[in-house]
């Protein structure tokens, strides 16, 4: 075992670690820092995303020897109450509100349910975007405006015929939304019980289609959508 020192958050850590034991293990289990979770174990999904030295790495790929003298940013020193974070500011401003769902690795459904048990009753429809997702506005402002205008349960972005997301679902679904699991495929399961109220709303905007799991697929995508405009 090594002494070794870094910073993390602003503040002098010395941890006695094994150099070879990954960054990940060492802030969660040493540091209790525990906003970093470990998912794939392979840098792809980025669920233990870190800023070091002003990139973000994946720490589940760094050894803690490496980061021997350097700097680095986790989502606990990201911004706070008398100092927030632009994004945290805008959050707040328009008046939004992130709900932890602190039962995460029991999958997407887990965090759906978690969300929308913040709803109150005078909350028309649910929009399920995924974190990683970029969406341009235009879009999301399509599907609101077809929710407005049209009947229908489920709103759903169509690109060349193929059905994309993000989705929106009226409030009249939240019964069974709450219902919902991983071993039923989640959200999926809803928009099959109720595919024939189905609007399908026509995007021009390929990014509908898209999955950005991979920094390529981030750099193909960004090459063809509005979000970029």
């Amino acid at each position: 075992m090594k002494s070794i020192a870094f910073t993390v958050n602003g503040q002098t850590v010395n941890v006695s670690t094994y150099p070879a034991k990954p960054l990940l293990d060492v802030l969660r289990d040493d540091l209790n820092l525990t906003g970093s979770k470990e998912c794939c174990g392979k840098g792809e999904c980025g669920s233990c995303s870190i800023i070091l030295e002003g990139e973000a790495v994946c720490s589940c790929l760094i050894l803690t020897g490496q980061v021997e003298g350097k700097k680095i940013t986790t989502i606990e020193g990201i911004g706070t109450v008398e100092n927030m974070d632009p994004l945290q500011k805008a959050f707040a401003e328009e008046g939004a509100h992130v709900i932890k769902n602190r039962q995460w690795e029991q999958g997407k459904s887990a965090s759906v349910i978690r969300g929308i048990s913040a709803f109150d009753s005078e909350c028309g429809a649910v929009l399920l975007v995924n974190v990683d997702q970029p969406v341009p506005s235009n879009s999301i402002n399509q599907l609101i405006d077809s929710h407005q205008r049209l009947q229908g349960k489920i709103h759903l972005p169509v690109f060349q015929g193929r059905r994309g997301h993000p989705v929106l679902f009226s409030t009249e679904l939240l019964p069974d939304l709450r219902e919902i699991s991983e071993e039923c495929q989640g959200v999926k399961s809803i928009i099959r019980k109720y595919d024939t109220e189905i609007v399908h709303v026509p995007m021009t905007d390929p990014s509908v289609l898209y999955n950005f799991n991979t920094p390529a697929d981030y750099e193909k995508g960004g090459q063809t959508c509005e979000f970029r405009k």
